[in-house]
C-alpha cells in the first residue's frame, strides 16, 4: 500500500511528500497540517476584522449618542438660565417704567392699573418716598395732586402696584393745574380729576392757584 500511494504521489505531480508517521497525506505539496493552519489563520483574521469593525460601529455610535445627550442637556440648561435671566430683567423693567408692579424708586412714568391711560412719575426719590408726584392723563401732563378730604391715596398706591399708602406729605407747589381723586368725569373707575370741571384727558388743565396752598409734596406707599 505504502508502495503505491508512493507512486502515486510522484505520478499525479512533482514535489509531492508522502508522509508515512502521523502527519496525514495531501496532493500537491499541500499536507494536512498546512491547511489546518491556513484555516486557522483566516479565521484569526476575519475575527480580527470583524471585531474591530464591530468595535468601531459601537464606539461611534456610542459616541454619537453621548455627544447628541449632552448636548441637548447643556444647550436646554444654558437656553433655560438664559431664558430666565432674560425674563427676570425684561420682566423688572417693565414693570418699574409701564406698571405691573410697585412703581417707586422709578423715576419713570408709571401706569396706573384700571384707568384709561392715566399715570404717574415722581420728580425724584427719596428712598421709598415719591416727592412731587405729578400725574399724565392720555397726552396731558402737568397734574398735581392737591390736598382734599375725598383723596383716596390707598387706591393711588393700589394702582401703582403696592398694597397701602403709609405716609402723605404736603406743601405749595406751583402747577399748570390741580387735580383731586374722584370717579365719573371721564371713565367711571377711581382716578385723579380736574379740580375745577372733572375733565381733563387730552385736554388743558384748569386752576393753577389750587397747587399754591396745599398740595402733595411726598407720599410713602407699601
Amino acid at each position: 500500500m505504502r508502495t503505491f500511494l508512493a507512486l502515486a504521489c510522484l505520478t499525479l505531480a512533482p514535489g509531492c511528500t508522502f508522509i508515512t508517521e502521523g502527519n496525514g497525506s495531501a496532493t500537491n505539496g499541500l499536507t494536512t497540517t498546512d491547511a489546518t493552519t491556513d484555516a486557522t489563520t483566516t479565521d484569526a483574521t476575519t475575527g480580527a476584522t470583524t471585531g474591530a469593525t464591530t468595535g468601531a460601529t459601537t464606539g461611534a455610535t456610542t459616541g454619537a449618542t453621548t455627544g447628541a445627550t449632552t448636548g441637548a442637556t447643556t444647550g436646554a440648561t444654558t437656553g433655560a438660565t438664559t431664558g430666565a435671566t432674560t425674563g427676570a430683567t425684561t420682566g423688572a423693567t417693565t414693570g418699574a417704567t409701564t406698571g405691573g408692579g410697585p412703581c417707586f424708586p422709578s423715576k419713570e412714568w408709571c401706569y396706573q392699573e384700571g384707568t384709561d391711560d392715566q399715570w404717574t412719575r415722581c420728580e425724584s426719590v427719596d428712598g421709598v418716598k415719591c416727592i412731587n408726584p405729578e400725574i399724565r392723563y392720555g397726552t396731558t401732563e402737568g397734574g398735581v395732586p392737591v390736598k382734599s378730604p375725598g383723596n383716596i391715596y390707598d387706591q393711588w398706591c393700589k394702582q401703582l402696584g403696592f398694597s397701602v399708602m403709609l405716609a402723605v406729605e404736603f406743601g405749595p407747589r406751583d402747577c399748570i393745574g390741580g387735580v383731586s381723586w374722584c370717579e365719573g368725569y371721564d371713565e367711571p373707575g377711581p382716578h385723579w380729576c380736574d379740580w375745577k370741571d372733572g375733565y381733563w384727558r387730552s385736554t388743558p388743565l384748569d386752576s393753577p392757584e389750587v397747587c399754591k396752598p396745599e398740595s402733595v409734596t411726598g407720599i410713602v406707599c407699601e
